[in-house]
């Protein structure tokens, strides 16, 4: 019972958000804090419980479903969950001073979706982590339908989909094959191989290392509420299942392959972070610099689950700052600033978490030069978000302003609080780290602050090499050329068509038969 809790309180929420959707937008967004803070606290309440494990049912007949849907729940999937409530918490906190006119609807996709990502993160194998994406994937596609009017926003809901889907697939053909050789006998080192490269794709696909577009409008108010789950929630799953599901001394071959394209992933995107002028729009960079650290934390480190859970960590606070982060008054620069600080590196807080982690040595002290210069973007681009222009309230009460201050506190101090728990352990790997992280954020200082036009044209340019979007239209032209191919080959097989395709295979037959086509 313990295990599920937080999710029962959540659906209990979105249970009650159905039975009251007649009434006012302030009683909706009550009982969705309720259940969301009911849900945070069994979540602490329960920090110090045993590792658990609850098979939910075993699927007929055995013969063809051997696996069983499992959840469970350890210390590292219990720092992610931590994590993620907090973010969960932090959204709704706030959403009175946006004043997005969430409606009942909105609000009860909000804790459903919220409840199924917790259950993704405490998937137990592959089989119960890919029905869950699809889940996932599903509510998110409708939500993104119901709320865009705009061709273009279907669109990149469809490409979003589709990319997410191959992912999942992989993700699923992964877990059959791991089921067939604990079930039989011994893999062969082909299957093996095939196994390993499955879910490394799959993990590449949905780790976020693609920032594909949501589909929701620039304007929509969503985008600071479930539409950052949708952005934070599913790299969150991957990178801690990650850890969980990757098999024992797999991925052998591959880990130079995931490190490198981690590294490049990484740098690339924090370096767009870094250097965009609004953090908003530039969260989904923020998502692959995160995923790119995951994959080299994979590829690099033996013990897997705690690095991983750090990147975990860090993208969800980062990116929860990120979705809600506005000034109102000078007091609300100080979060993101202190946020930005547990970025760097520092022991105590989830950064130094993941540079204690990697191997020391010749090549683990590169790696963790290059995790520094990319936890140094990752900082950079945190910490400059309380540098935004100061905008006006949008509602009067003292309540909403209240809120909205405690929302933007809970992330560095859920930051501090996750170091806490971790303990303090320095080494080279950490100093080394910690060293360049420091000095990438002070270049990306001296060229932001005291406008360096070279260095800014400079890395303008940069960013717009590195922008997604021609290959995101690219790949939806050749979609939509794949499906007129698929068209019309089916126009022409139906209707008079069809008898003529008939007539000229029967012709073709014929003639093989009497020998004139040889």
């Amino acid at each position: 019972m313990v295990l599920v809790l937080p999710v029962l309180l959540l659906l209990a929420g979105a249970a009650l958000i159905g039975l009251f959707r007649r009434t006012s937008g302030f009683y909706l967004w009550s009982i969705t804090l309720a259940s969301a803070f009911l849900a945070w606290l069994s979540l602490l309440l329960s920090s110090n419980w045993q590792a658990g494990l609850l098979e939910v049912s075993v699927w007929r007949p055995e013969a063809l479903f051997s696996a069983e849907l499992v959840l469970g729940l350890g210390r590292t999937q219990w720092d992610v969950l931590y994590g993620a409530m907090t973010v969960l918490i932090a959204l709704v906190l706030t959403a009175p001073a946006r004043d997005g006119g969430e409606r009942a609807a909105d609000w009860a996709i909000f804790l459903v979706y919220a409840s199924l990502s917790l259950l993704a993160m405490m998937a137990g194998n592959l089989l119960t982590l890919s029905l869950l994406l699809i889940l996932l994937d599903i509510i998110a596609f409708v939500y993104v339908l119901r709320r865009t009017d705009a061709a273009r926003g279907g669109q990149q809901a469809i490409l979003k989909l589709g990319v997410e889907s191959l992912g999942v697939l992989l993700l699923l053909t992964a877990g059959l094959v791991a089921t067939l050789g604990r079930g039989g006998g011994q893999l062969t080192g082909r299957e093996a191989m095939a196994l390993e490269l499955m879910l490394a794709l799959g993990v590449v696909l949905r780790i976020g290392l693609i920032p594909l577009p949501l589909g929701l409008s620039p304007q929509a108010a969503a985008r600071r509420g479930i539409g950052a789950l949708m952005r934070l929630m599913p790299p969150a799953i991957l990178m801690i299942q990650l850890g969980v599901q990757w098999p024992d001394a797999a991925g052998g071959s591959l880990r130079g392959w995931l490190i490198l394209v981690g590294g490049i992933a990484a740098l690339t995107a924090g370096l767009v972070w870094a250097f965009s002028p609004a953090a908003l729009e530039a969260r989904a960079h923020l998502v692959a610099c995160a995923g790119g650290l995951a994959l080299i934390a994979g590829g690099s480190v033996i013990d897997i689950e705690p690095a991983v859970s750090a990147v975990a960590v860090l993208m969800l606070l980062a990116g929860g700052m990120a979705s809600v982060a506005q000034v109102h008054t000078p007091f609300h620069r100080l979060w993101p600033a202190l946020l930005g600080v547990t970025c760097l590196g520092l022991p105590l807080t989830p950064s130094g978490a993941l540079l204690r982690d990697l191997p020391s040595g010749g090549v683990g002290l590169v790696l963790s030069g290059i995790v520094g210069l990319s936890m140094g973007l990752f900082a950079a681009g945190v910490a400059f978000m309380s540098l935004l222009a100061e905008t006006p309230w949008k509602r009067a009460e003292g309540y909403s302003r209240l809120l909205f201050g405690v929302g933007l506190a809970l992330f560095p101090v859920a930051a501090i609080g996750y170091g806490l728990r971790q303990g303090v352990e320095v080494s080279p790997a950490m100093g080394i780290g910690l060293g360049t992280s420091l000095v990438t954020v002070a270049v990306v200082v001296l060229i932001r602050r005291r406008r360096l036009e070279a260095g800014i044209r400079r890395a303008e340019r940069i960013v717009g090499w590195l922008d997604a979007s021609p290959l995101a239209r690219g790949a939806w032209r050749l979609y939509r050329g794949i499906l007129g191919i698929a068209g019309g080959v089916g126009y022409a097989l139906e209707g008079e068509g069809a008898f003529l395709w008939v007539l000229a295979l029967v012709a073709l037959a014929a003639a093989l038969l009497t020998g004139v086509v040889r």
